[in-house]
């Protein structure tokens, strides 16, 4: 049976003390903002305020600029690595197909070696009935 450890050891009041600051805090601040930033959504529909409806559209706007600057530094970053990528590759697929061409060499080498003798036997047994055949 196994014994539950005490629930005022050092290592679980550690444990509360990070979920608090770590985990619940940092949610409910986001919880928070998101709510401040419906406030002045609701409050940009009211008539005549215009700050309102400037700061509720700097809300609507900013998440998809963050987005999109970030979807630019990795359109960017894969653009970059595709270059440096395309100025490395030339040298070892030569390589590579030298490599290749070797193996294919050697294979056809082997192939057709452990096929000659069934070849010369096929061969001569056609030579045979063709000579029996004449006969």
């Amino acid at each position: 049976m196994q014994t539950r450890p005490s629930s005022d050891s050092p290592t679980l009041r550690a444990h509360r003390r990070q979920l608090v600051w770590q985990i619940l805090l940092p949610m409910l601040l986001v919880v928070l903002l998101g709510l401040a930033a419906g406030v002045f959504v609701v409050r940009a529909g009211a008539p005549g305020d215009r700050l309102g409806a400037d700061v509720a559209l700097i809300w609507l706007i900013a998440p998809v600029l963050v987005l999109a600057v970030f979807l630019l530094a990795v359109l960017g970053l894969t653009i970059w690595g595709m270059t440096r990528l395309l100025q490395i590759i030339p040298r070892f697929t030569g390589r590579a197909q030298e490599i290749a061409g070797r193996i294919e060499g050697g294979t056809k080498k082997v192939a057709d070696t452990a096929a000659g003798p069934i070849l010369r036997i096929r061969e001569v047994a056609a030579g045979i009935d063709s000579l029996l055949k004449k006969l």
